[in-house]
């Protein structure tokens, strides 16, 4: 079997040979053999000519099994780095009083961790201002990528979190997972979560931080442009008849008096009116502000810090200045001259 011959098929051959019946002679003489030469039989797959051997295939190999390369994340992840297995190089926090076991083929993905391996390949450190939770989250990215879900959930819930993961990845070279995560970000702005962004920034302001410049961009575009538009505030479509050049301003007859302010740009004054001082005034002076002319963006100033007066911040006034073209101003008011009152102090005459 198998291509090798024995003896009893040798002797079944010869058997089946003997006993085959032999053709009757021709009826008609031989012919000359033609110069053509005759085709030779092509013998058919699978099939066994009569008087041959019986040739055998051996089956085919098996196909490989299929792994796909979450497979292999999820199992560096768990062995690798949850449980710290096979690693080679220790990572330390000192802030936080934390050593990770890791592996230096994998967190060199950070350009900044493989430069610190070139200066020692078993044993580096990381002057990261970071909470745990964040620490955890960013080396376990390292094994295995986080997913869009992910980003979505510390975007959301967790934005100091995110934050964190913003300010890291910068430090550690991961321009994908930041540009990711900024994204998902500016996508995810709300009403509410604006006032929270703006507010953690402050604490990274004095570090320079390209992300920092980055959200910083995506909130003014936000509260300016999407937010406006999402509640409404100013029509984008419909202008007053009757456009002219009020000293040197052109106005499409917005009238204050005869316009009343719709719910959305209450709503938008509102918003604004709680902003900090820098953010207030960039917001207001910008000139993607989709107001209808600059007589209805020095009107909706005004709204807005009489709503912050009402809040209790004094100190802000709107001066609409004319000078070839219309550019409103957001200028702290100027103190009061005083004057000297002699009731105030003790004249006695010696």
């Amino acid at each position: 079997m198998n291509g090798c011959s024995s003896p009893n098929t040798l002797t079944e051959y010869s058997y089946d040979y003997a006993h085959t019946p032999q053709p009757s002679p021709p009826s008609h003489p031989p012919q000359q053999p033609s110069s053509i030469p005759m085709p030779l039989a092509v013998p058919v797959l699978g099939h066994v000519a009569h008087h041959q051997q019986h040739v055998f295939f051996a089956p085919p190999h098996p196909a490989p099994p299929l792994y796909n390369i979450d497979a292999y994340c999820d199992y560096l992840y768990h062995v690798g780095y949850l449980q710290g297995q096979f690693s080679d190089v220790n990572l330390t926090v000192p802030r936080l009083q934390k050593t990770y076991a890791l592996h230096s083929l994998i967190i060199s993905r950070s350009p900044e961790i493989y430069r610190r391996l070139t200066q020692n390949p078993h044993s580096i450190e990381l002057d990261l201002d970071i909470s745990p939770e964040a620490l955890h989250t960013i080396l376990g990215h390292l094994y295995k990528p986080l997913s869009h879900h992910d980003l979505c959930y510390f975007a959301s819930e967790k934005p100091r979190v995110c934050a964190e993961l913003l300010d890291a990845a910068e430090q550690l070279g991961l321009d994908q997972l930041l540009d990711r995560t900024l994204h998902i970000v500016a996508q995810s702005l709300s009403q509410s979560s604006v006032y929270y962004w703006i507010t953690a920034m402050h604490s990274f302001n004095d570090k320079h931080r390209r992300w920092v410049e980055s959200l910083d961009h995506h909130l003014v575009q936000y509260l300016t442009i999407g937010l406006a538009t999402q509640l409404e505030a100013f029509s984008t479509t419909v202008k007053m008849s009757g456009g002219a050049y009020i000293g040197g301003i052109h106005a499409y007859g917005y009238m204050p008096s005869k316009t009343p302010p719709t719910r959305g740009m209450m709503d938008l004054a509102h918003v604004y009116a709680v902003l900090p001082l820098d953010y207030l005034k960039r917001c207001l002076e910008h000139v993607d502000l989709p107001v209808q002319d600059a007589i209805q963006r020095y009107h909706f100033a005004k709204q807005v810090l009489t709503i912050r007066e009402n809040l209790g911040k004094h100190g802000l006034s709107v001066v609409l200045r004319v000078d070839g073209e219309a550019n409103l101003l957001i200028v702290k008011k100027a103190k009061k001259i005083g004057k000297w009152d002699p009731s105030q102090y003790d004249v006695r005459s010696k």
